[in-house]
This record gives C-alpha cells, sequence and structure tokens, in this order.
C-alpha cells in the first residue's frame, strides 16, 4: 500500500521483524543482489531445487554435533573483549566460521581463517 499510494516511507533492502513475544520492531538491513551469485545471479547455475546437505557440504543437523570447546580459562566474554578494546590491548581476533558467514556479518578487526583450514 505504501508504494501504491505514495505515503511514507518504503522497506527497499530492509526487512521489518516484529517480535510477538516482547511487542517490539526491529529493522534489518539486506544485502544487495550478488550478480555472481549461483542462484539469483545474472546468470544462476542452480535453477532447481538441490539437496541441501549436498550443497552446504554438511548434514542438516551439523549443528547437534558435539563441538570440543575450550576450557572456561581459555574463553572470554563478551564485556571482557570489549575491555580489551577499550583498554586497546594488543590482541588477535580469529574468526573460525566459513567464509560466507563472515561476510554476512563480522568485527571489524576479525580475521577470518575457516576452522577447517585450521585443522589441516
Amino acid at each position: 500500500l505504501k508504494l501504491a499510494t505514495g505515503i511514507g516511507e518504503t522497506y527497499s533492502s530492509r526487512l521489518l521483524m516484529f517480535d510477538g513475544i516482547t511487542g517490539s520492531f526491529r529493522v534489518i538491513k539486506l544485502r544487495s543482489r550478488d550478480p555472481t551469485c549461483v542462484i539469483c545471479g545474472d546468470t544462476p547455475i542452480i535453477t532447481k531445487l538441490i539437496d541441501y546437505e549436498i550443497f552446504c557440504g554438511s548434514s542438516a543437523d551439523d549443528k547437534e554435533r558435539k563441538e570440543t570447546l575450550l576450557s572456561k580459562e581459555d574463553r572470554i566474554s563478551c564485556q571482557e573483549y570489549k575491555s580489551v578494546l577499550d583498554e586497546g590491548k594488543h590482541h588477535l581476533l580469529l574468526d573460525v566460521r566459513e567464509p560466507v558467514e563472515y561476510e554476512i556479518c563480522h568485527l571489524h578487526n576479525s580475521h577470518n581463517i575457516p576452522l577447517t583450514k585450521l585443522q589441516k
């Protein structure tokens, strides 16, 4: 209706989210279309549904696998890391997620080396 009437601001390249539990709204900026994307790009390679697990290279339940986490003494909380930043302490922040996840969202001073490469 906003487009048809020309009233108000549109949500072009943004997503309006409503949280029914808290009764709050959030606006999320969407990434622009990638012309090289294999699905929605200028020359798509994937044009029909495919096997998710083959496409992603992992099973759909990969988040359920047992991970070996660092001990409590070797971990740092968000608040502790903020203190490191505020105090200007020299450090290296390593983001071990896959590049596609890193590109979606990452801390500006982090370095991306996927865990799969570190394990080699």
